[in-house]
């Protein structure tokens, strides 16, 4: 029930993201409802700060529709840092 919820407000921000030349994605979630995502976009494995900001950003909305979230992860995924 959790991870559908997550992957509607994913799907839901996403454009946001896409608009600015970034994408996001769900890894998992864990046992604990932290939400792993990655980050993809201008950045390509750099922009520390962005990606702090960005995942502040979806942790915030997720947070919001989806109460069990505990927290979020930006983790990076070799698909993203080509």
């Amino acid at each position: 029930m959790i991870e559908e919820m997550v992957k509607r407000v994913i799907e839901r921000i996403r454009p946001s993201f896409q608009v600015d030349g970034h994408d996001l994605e769900l890894v998992e979630i864990t046992a604990d409802n932290t939400v792993r995502i990655s980050l993809c976009g201008h950045c390509k494995g750099g922009c520390t700060g962005s990606k702090l900001l960005l995942g502040l950003e979806v942790e915030r909305a997720l947070k919001k529709k989806v109460p069990l979230v505990k927290k979020v992860q930006v983790v990076d995924r070799a698909e993203c840092l080509d």
